[in-house]
């Protein structure tokens, strides 16, 4: 399912939740809101942070070790990770800008602040992979 999952996603699904986490309110209760004609305020509470998603380095094969969720969080400025795979599941990396073994939200207090702290989790993250045969 994952793998389907990975297949269907768009190039830029995570800018709403960026938008919502850096200003503070939920982009897609209010879409919902304003669908169903329900007067929507944008109070934007969080002016000054900003906020971004790093997409994961995927690589094929049988995943042997991946980097977990739990350790992604812990690095400075992430507070959101998913993993849309898993150690000792078979991953077949593709050419496309979706293509990722998961995402990890990074927040900070300018644009330079982010990206700094995208590449320190960069660094830290680790997949290995083994060679499958497929007959």
């Amino acid at each position: 399912m994952v793998s389907f999952f990975r297949q269907c996603v768009k190039a830029g699904y995570k800018i709403p939740e960026d938008h919502g986490y850096a200003y503070g309110f939920d982009p897609h209760d209010a879409l919902l809101d304003i669908h169903i004609g329900k007067p929507v305020e944008l109070d934007y509470t969080n002016k000054k942070k900003c906020v971004g998603d790093l997409y994961l380095p995927n690589k094929s094969g049988l995943i042997t070790e991946i980097t977990p969720e739990k350790e992604l969080v812990k690095m400075e400025g992430a507070f959101k990770a998913e993993l849309f795979t898993a150690k000792g599941e078979i991953q077949k990396s593709s050419r496309r800008g979706t293509d990722a073994s998961g995402y990890v939200h990074v927040e900070g207090s300018t644009i330079e602040e982010v990206e700094e702290r995208m590449h320190r989790i960069l660094d830290m993250f680790k997949i290995e992979t083994q060679n499958v045969e497929r007959g």
